[in-house]
């Protein structure tokens, strides 16, 4: 983590006004053991556009999540930020709290045990799906034979099934996934 953290603290903006590209360092409250790393969305944006780039171990897993989030508090941005407020406002704590709530959701579990109620299982992880709010999963699977399983899913609802028997104009009849 060290090196991450060097390597963020020596990424250069574009803009000299938007310097540094790491803004700060939130070291995590125990019991959980990580940090937090405020930075630029990238080097090339303006600094308003951040990320909260967290990093959480546990039990010999890490965990890295991330959340967009904005700072639109420097005097450069005064004028235009009465024009599109929702842009340039700044919603760093509301957005921590968020990323706090998420990280304290995930826990490590073997990879061949399943979740326990209501989580959501990622490889060597479970997560309180109830945390995530709208999410998508995507998970790719390649053997050393060349096969490769690709799943995707989210948690939207649907009005219709996922898999529907439509009848075209021609009257035969087609499967097709209404996703």
């Amino acid at each position: 983590m060290t090196r991450y953290e060097a390597e963020l603290k020596n990424t250069s903006a574009l803009d000299p006004l938007d310097t540094p590209y790491l803004k700060q360092v939130h070291p995590l409250s125990p019991p959980m053991n990580g940090v937090i790393f405020e930075r630029m969305k990238a080097k090339y944006t303006p600094d308003f556009a951040r990320v909260l780039d967290a990093w959480k171990w546990e039990n010999g897993v890490t965990f890295s999540v991330k959340i967009e989030a904005k700072d639109g508090r420097a005097t450069r941005y005064d004028g235009i930020s009465k024009i599109v407020e929702y842009s340039y406002g700044y919603n760093i704590p509301e957005k921590k709290v968020q990323l706090l709530t998420i990280l304290s959701g995930l826990q490590p579990r073997a990879d061949n045990q399943p979740p326990s109620e209501n989580k959501l299982a990622i490889q060597y992880a479970q997560v309180d799906a109830s945390l995530l709010g709208e999410y998508e999963l995507s998970v790719d699977y390649k053997n050393s034979n060349n096969i490769k399983i690709s799943l995707q899913t989210d948690n939207n609802s649907y009005i219709d099934s996922l898999l529907d028997i439509r009848y075209p104009s021609n009257g035969n009849r087609a499967w097709y996934n209404s996703i």
